[in-house]
């Protein structure tokens, strides 16, 4: 009996870090796994920056289809029978709007994931914070319309969701009856942690180091493709951050490695002071380190999940732009030592309290946003492909 089909459905890249943490081959297992590329649809036809499949030669993934227009992806649609998609859409057009109104015509189950749920600050904001922060963001005109058109149009025009993947019971308070079909799993950062931790791999002799989990705050690729002003400026970020890490390192004798975010390029690491700027090997990384630095990285999750210290970095720039929210968000619940690279004096530096770890604001963390106690202890992919065989009759 041939398999029935998944179709993973995106607006942006999709590599080999997607390939692993959507499950592809874990699912290829149960299901017949494709990747349908919308990303020429939804941001333009001549110049997409978004969209680079970057598959090594050991993935040797086929089954992946870039399409340039919606005639061509409903032709696909009519032409292969799906099951199942998981809607890696966003909800920043008209486009991505009608692409789910198609699936939902051919009768294909609408799946998303809410596996990555990050802190934020309790109370309600006002509306002048709400414009103060998209006016640092830039684009408040384009924003406005977007935010309007989520709220109205899309409210009532938008398919429902057939089954919600969640990870944590933060999910529950967040996204109350988001879809009749809920999957409780974890999140991706905890299924490599899993991983990591039943591999028991040996150290790579760093010796003492303490481990900054870089966001590329200067250039990250989401800036450009939200169409939002960089909330720091490259000279005086790279000068403020290295300033404390010279004196961290003086001070204590430990290095500092900077974990680079998975976008980054490794030309990035120069500006780093000659520092080790490793790629791709976060998790392990924080697995060793004696202390993580961080700003707001979902990367916090692999810190929390190894029990290990943190201490927040911050800038004058970022306490003045429109991602101060998620710095206070993170610091509020994970109870961490906010120090201020441009104002930091000695006495923080050598701060014994940013060594320390409170195991119950971790564990607390833990099942809030990286693992629900009420999910099952088997792979992440696999539970939800255990559930999705289960609804076959439903949505088959």
């Amino acid at each position: 009996m041939p398999k029935k089909r998944i179709s993973i459905v995106i607006n942006r890249e999709f590599g080999d870090r997607d390939y692993s943490r959507y499950g592809v081959e874990m699912l290829s297992n149960y299901f017949d796994v494709w990747v349908l590329d919308c990303s020429k649809i939804v941001n333009g036809q001549e110049k997409n920056p978004f969209s680079k499949t970057d598959f090594s030669s050991e993935t040797k993934f086929e089954k992946y289809v870039l399409f340039s227009s919606i005639s061509e992806f409903v032709e696909h649609l009519k032409r292969y029978k799906n099951s199942f998609y998981l809607d890696l859409l966003g909800d920043r057009s008209f486009k991505e709007l009608r692409l789910r109104r198609e699936l939902k015509f051919e009768k294909v189950a609408r799946m998303k994931l809410r596996i990555g749920e990050l802190p934020i600050l309790s109370g309600s904001e006002t509306i002048s914070a709400r414009l103060e922060r998209a006016f640092k963001r830039g684009g408040i005109f384009l924003k406005v319309f977007r935010f309007v058109m989520s709220k109205v149009i899309f409210r009532f025009f938008e398919p429902c969701v057939d089954i919600a993947v969640f990870s944590g019971e933060v999910c529950l308070d967040r996204y109350p009856g988001m879809a009749p079909n809920i999957i409780w799993a974890h999140s991706t950062d905890y299924q490599i942690y899993r991983k990591l931790k039943s591999e028991n791999q040996g150290s790579k002799n760093r010796g003492r180091y303490a481990v900054f989990l870089d966001q590329n705050g200067p250039a990250h690729p989401d800036y450009q493709f939200h169409g939002n002003k960089p909330p720091v400026t490259e000279k005086k970020y790279y000068e403020s951050m290295n300033r404390y890490f010279d004196a961290f390192e003086k001070s204590t004798g430990i290095n500092v490695v900077i974990a680079a975010h998975p976008r980054s390029s490794p030309e990035i690491g120069r500006h780093w002071n000659n520092r080790e700027f490793v790629l791709g090997e976060t998790p392990s990384l924080v697995q060793e380190a004696e202390l993580v630095f961080a700003h707001y990285s979902t990367a916090i999750s692999f810190a929390v999940l190894w029990r290990k210290p943190l201490a927040q970095l911050t800038t004058n720039e970022y306490i003045n732009s429109y991602r101060w929210d998620r710095f206070e968000a993170f610091a509020t619940l994970l109870g961490m030592n906010v120090i201020n690279v441009d104002e930091f004096n000695l006495a923080q530096v050598v701060d014994e309290k940013i060594f320390l770890v409170d195991e119950e604001i971790y564990a607390d963390y833990e099942s809030k946003f990286l693992r629900a106690p009420r999910s099952a202890s088997k792979g992440m992919w696999t539970i939800v492909a255990e559930h999705l065989i289960s609804y076959e009759s439903a949505f088959g």
